[in-house]
C-alpha cells in the first residue's frame, strides 16, 4: 500500500464510498482545507501513482478539547486545559474495496502518524468524529470510547494508543 498526501494531481473523481458527504468532501473541499492548513488528507492507493484508484482516505487535523469533556479516568496527573490533541475528521474506503481491511489499515496509519507527531510537537488525545452508528462501532472495536454527552465523538489517549501498539507488535 502507498500512502500520500492529497495533491492537485490525485485522481479523486472516481472515488465513491457510498456516503455522499465523505465523497463530496474529498472531491470538493479536502484540497481547499489542506491549502488553508485546516487539516491534511492522506490518500491510500495500491501504488505511488496519482492516477491509480484511491482505496481510501482520512483527514487529520490538530485540535484541543476541554478537560471536563473527557472521562475522569483518562485524566491522570496534571494536564493543561484545553488538552491538545489530534482529530480524525473523516475516514472512508471506496465501495469497490470494502471488506478487505483497508479501513483498519487507514486507521493504523493515522494512529502511527498521531503517535509520531505527539512525540515531535505534543498532543495527548485522538478525537474521532464518527459519521454514523456503523462508523462508531468500527472505532469502538479498536478501543475508542464515546464522550459522555456526544456519543458520535470518540476518544483515546496517545498513551493508550502507544500501549496498544506495543502489545500488538510483540511476538
Amino acid at each position: 500500500m502507498h500512502f500520500s498526501t492529497l495533491s492537485e494531481t490525485t485522481a479523486v473523481e472516481d472515488f465513491d464510498c457510498d456516503e455522499e458527504p465523505l465523497n463530496d468532501f474529498l472531491k470538493n473541499f479536502a484540497l481547499l482545507f489542506q491549502k488553508r492548513h485546516f487539516g491534511v488528507t492522506i490518500i491510500c492507493s495500491e501504488k505511488p501513482d496519482s492516477k491509480k484508484p484511491i482505496l481510501g482516505y482520512y483527514t487529520l487535523c490538530p485540535t484541543s478539547i476541554e478537560r471536563q469533556m473527557l472521562d475522569k479516568k483518562v485524566l491522570t496527573g496534571p494536564r493543561p486545559n484545553p488538552i491538545p490533541g489530534f482529530r480524525l475528521c473523516r475516514l472512508a474506503v471506496d465501495k469497490r474495496f470494502k471488506g478487505k481491511g483497508y479501513g483498519k489499515m487507514l486507521l493504523i496509519h493515522c494512529l502511527e502518524k498521531c503517535v509520531n507527531h505527539a512525540e515531535l510537537i505534543g498532543g495527548s488525545v485522538l478525537i474521532i468524529d464518527a459519521k454514523n452508528e456503523r462508523a462508531k462501532k468500527f472505532y469502538e472495536y479498536f478501543g475508542f470510547s464515546s464522550l459522555p454527552d456526544t456519543p458520535f465523538v470518540l476518544t483515546k489517549t496517545i498513551k493508550q494508543i502507544k500501549k496498544d501498539f506495543e502489545v500488538s507488535l510483540r511476538p
